[in-house]
């Protein structure tokens, strides 16, 4: 009589018969290394745990968050004081060129009256002098 069940080899061991298989790898294994392949497994299921209590821990701390808008708050307010100061400098520049500008205009203005009041007097002046003022 012939068996149809052949035995077949432990996949860890190589040597020994297997009795077991895993369903999850498909391999086949000795009683002892399915006994290890399953604390293996378990091995990996509490590091993939740990590291999942890791990153809640992380997620739930608040005073990183906090402490990211605090600075943000700082960095709003610092921006704001520069973009004052900026502003501040930019109408004090404006003002000083303004102004300079407008008396130099006056001046040369006043020059201009006078000059048209003196031709306009000595009645001394020609249409060269009348473009010229136009112009």
């Amino acid at each position: 009589m012939t068996s149809t069940n052949m035995k077949q080899i432990c996949a860890k061991y190589n040597k020994g018969w297997s009795i077991a298989m895993c369903h999850g790898c498909q391999q086949l294994f000795c009683t002892k290394h399915f006994v290890e392949h399953r604390q293996e497994l378990s091995q990996q299921i509490d590091q993939i745990g740990q590291e999942h209590d890791l990153l809640t821990q992380d997620l739930n701390r608040e005073e990183n968050i906090d402490s990211f808008l605090v600075r943000i708050d700082q960095w709003k307010q610092e921006s704001i004081k520069t973009i004052q100061t900026c502003a501040q400098n930019a109408r004090t520049t404006f003002q000083q060129l303004h102004n300079q500008t407008k008396n130099e205009l006056k001046i040369s203005f006043d020059k201009l009256t006078q000059e048209i009041r003196d031709y306009r007097e000595s009645y001394d002046y020609t249409e060269v002098d009348i473009k010229k003022w136009i112009d």
